[in-house]
């Protein structure tokens, strides 16, 4: 009795001097949450590339956190000594989309300036929740409406149908064309995942969830279920959470189970077509296919050293390589560079990668295209950096399972599991890892889970200490 008296009173303790401290720095990333929200559902592209500058910046003036400040300068400063180390070792570099990479990778920024300490309030992670339960409602009812039109249209959900699904990214009930069908589906994913504590111990939110869940199939992007699917199991079989139990149970099993048959039969022809589309990247059909035959054939013998550190930032697959092409904006007939930018293309891009992606362009679906993050991350920064970034996320892996498991909360350990490796494997279809608009709130919500994790493990500690 005198342990439980102990430890409520540690506890409110501690959430009295949070309040106190952290009311700051809990405001900041609140707002920052909500301007990067309305900047990444929103229709312009070009804004949404600046939103995780934009969030970094406000944390900064209205968290007064000049900590925050000494990191972005620190990254910056690390950033410019990389890319200068590369511009001296090569003859033909590409300055201009090095300096744009900056931009595209900038996601990263809230995950290295941010320190989660800042954000152990549990009352940030509620508001969080509470606001992308309205997200979620309009998102989906937008979303809802264009897969209606789009069946009106076509009689189907299959096929090209779900393209039309992207929210209010793109302000139309037809496809645009562009990634927004994609970024809409992994933003929803996001979300969903992080809703699914509240919705499973908290019983909050479960239509929400429900709802999301249901917005997010019509969207119909394949690759995204099946990373997410991949993702979720290599984190339950880790974590092991506890199973729901009664009514809960069955109810969350009715809902996963309805949510499987819809996927899978309003779309199957997606789904069938997929064999085809590997074939397609494995036999070299497809410009990817032909994409890595060239960098771990030809390209090995003519750049030696690419496959240990690799080419530099922005000089191949990258989306800053893309962008600053000229071909990004302004097409095959009419190049375009960046506004205020010159048009920049290594050599190795002009040589072995540009006829590729010109192959490319009239075909559906990102799984033709020459581009990913881990290719991008294997040419322009080398096999070292590969390894490197695969160890750091097998360590806090480990770390995160280790101490949801001596808690006992697994469900924010799985939750977080998932999401990292979600956005581990999006690398390998597109260079997701360079959108802002797709990963920026994963990256943002990814950040609150691990700080919640950290606050459990330190009220864990406390009681422990205490019973002894």
């Amino acid at each position: 009795m005198n342990v439980s008296i102990a430890h409520e009173r540690s506890i409110s303790e501690l959430s009295v001097v949070s309040a106190k401290r952290w009311a700051r720095t809990d405001k900041a990333y609140f707002s920052a949450f909500v301007f990067a929200t309305l900047l990444c559902f929103s229709p312009s592209k070009l804004l949404a590339y600046f939103a995780p500058i934009v969030v970094v910046a406000l944390f900064i003036v209205v968290a007064r956190k000049t900590g925050t400040l000494q990191s972005v300068l620190l990254v910056v400063s690390l950033s410019m000594l990389i890319i200068i180390f590369y511009a001296l070792m090569k003859n033909h570099f590409a300055f201009v989309s090095a300096i744009v990479q900056l931009l595209t990778y900038s996601s990263f920024l809230v995950t290295v300036a941010i320190d989660h300490r800042y954000l152990r309030n549990p009352e940030l992670q509620t508001r969080i929740e509470n606001f992308v339960r309205w997200v979620v409602l309009v998102q989906s009812g937008v979303g809802i409406t264009q897969a209606i039109h789009s069946f009106v249209q076509a009689g189907t959900f299959d096929s090209n149908s779900g393209d039309a699904v992207a929210g209010t990214i793109s302000a139309s009930l037809l496809p645009d064309g562009t990634l927004s069908n994609y970024m809409f589906g992994v933003n929803l994913t996001f979300i969903l995942l992080f809703l699914v504590p509240s919705a499973l111990l908290k019983r909050k939110g479960r239509w929400v969830l429900l709802l999301a869940a249901a917005t997010f199939v019509f969207t119909s992007v394949i690759h995204v279920m099946i990373f997410l699917s991949i993702s979720f199991v290599i984190a339950f079989v880790l974590c092991r959470p506890p199973l729901p139990k009664g009514w809960t149970k069955i109810i969350v099993f009715s809902a996963t189970g309805g949510i499987i048959i819809a996927a899978t039969t309003l779309l199957s022809t997606n789904w069938l077509s997929l064999p085809r589309m590997i074939q397609g990247v494995t036999s070299g059909e497809y410009p990817r296919g032909r994409a890595y035959e060239r960098v771990f054939g030809v390209m090995t013998s003519e750049y030696p050293l690419m496959p240990i550190i690799g080419l530099g930032p922005g000089q191949f697959s990258s989306r800053a390589a893309a962008m600053t092409s000229g071909y990004y904006l302004g097409g095959i007939d009419n190049p375009n560079g960046l506004p205020l930018l010159p048009k920049s293309m290594s050599q190795a891009f002009n040589t072995y990668l540009l006829d590729l992606w010109f192959q490319s362009k009239d075909s559906a679906g990102s799984t033709s295209q020459p581009f990913s993050s881990w290719l991008a991350t294997y040419t322009e920064f080398g096999g070292v950096t590969v390894l490197s970034l695969i160890a750091i996320l097998g360590y806090h892996i480990v770390k995160i399972v280790l101490l949801t498991y001596r808690t006992k909360h697994r469900w924010l350990g799985t939750v977080w599991c998932t999401s990292v490796l979600f956005l581990f494997l999006l690398g390998f279809q597109d260079t997701y890892w360079e959108v802002p608009q797709a990963i920026l709130l994963g990256v943002m919500l990814i950040k609150i889970l691990q700080a919640n994790i950290f606050v459990i493990t330190l009220d864990h500690r406390s009681l422990v200490q205490i019973a002894r």
